[in-house]
């Protein structure tokens, strides 16, 4: 992730943490359900983001992992299980002090005037509408306007086509134009 700004990585990196939390449970659910198919979709994830955030070990146990479950068949071996666990949680724990930073900074704000809100908006509007990841480094000004709530949620989950209108209607709320 090298390329990334360290804003944007951290960003990720928090997602990932959040998202990831409870996914080794999921996965042992899934596969004691006999949901290969959701147990599978949950590895493929996990593989992929690992692979993105250059996270080697556990992009290899969850790549093999998943390719077992690409068969239809739960053949996964315990161990397999308790490496995938290891490692996932590895990696949550060196994620974890973003989550704590990110709340923290979000519960220390401050209320930005309409001007300030309008110039934060019209910097952050066309990111959103070209789906940017880049959006995410204007969460933490975000914060700083009243209800954006759903609206940092929505950039923070990289769903852009919703924050589009979520951010119109903010727009709105604020007599923005």
């Amino acid at each position: 992730m090298s390329g990334l700004n360290t804003e944007l990585e951290k960003k990720i990196q928090s997602i990932f943490v959040n998202s990831y939390q409870h996914l080794f449970e999921d996965i042992t659910k899934s596969l004691e359900e006999q949901d290969i198919s959701l147990a599978h979709r949950h590895v493929h994830s996990l593989k992929s983001n690992a692979a993105q955030l250059g996270k080697t070990a556990l992009h290899h146990i969850a790549a093999e992992i998943e390719a077992i479950l690409k068969e239809g068949k739960n053949t996964v071996t315990k161990e397999q299980l308790k490496s995938l666990e290891k490692e996932l949680t590895a990696v949550l724990n060196e994620y974890a002090p973003l989550l704590e930073e990110h709340h923290l900074k979000t519960s220390k704000t401050r209320h930005l005037d309409i001007e300030a809100a309008k110039k934060l908006i019209d910097k952050l509007e066309p990111l959103v509408q070209m789906g940017s990841p880049e959006s995410v480094n204007f969460l933490d000004s975000l914060c700083q306007i009243p209800n954006t709530e759903k609206l940092i949620e929505q950039i923070d989950n990289f769903d852009f086509e919703s924050a589009v209108v979520t951010l119109a209607e903010l727009k709105g709320k604020l007599g923005i134009t």
